[in-house]
């Protein structure tokens, strides 16, 4: 058993009845008016840095490096927090824990 199980009698309402709800309207708005093609700018905050990863594959990425990018661009010129910059031993391959 999971979150979803324990959920799910929340919301099975949701998806009752005689299915002649009316269809979904997507906003589209911002891709109509180009502001989803403004995230990940050229000049971004360490737009330099990630672009040199590799994103095809998960887990591809380092993980510190990625989180300290996102943090200042989220955050701006606030100090990075400690826990960030904190290096983390590698695991073996084939460790799943």
């Amino acid at each position: 058993m999971n979150n979803n199980d324990a959920f799910a009698s929340l919301i099975s309402p949701i998806f009752a009845g005689p299915g002649d709800q009316a269809a979904y309207t997507a906003d589209t708005s911002n891709r109509d008016n180009g502001l989803i093609y403004t995230a990940n700018a050229k000049t971004a905050p360490g737009a330099k840095e990630s672009a040199k990863m590799d994103f095809r594959h998960a887990d591809r990425a380092d993980a510190g490096k990625l989180n300290v990018i996102l943090w200042l661009d989220a955050m701006g010129d606030k100090p990075v927090p400690a826990m960030l910059k904190e290096k983390r031993k590698k695991t073996k391959d084939g460790d799943d824990d």
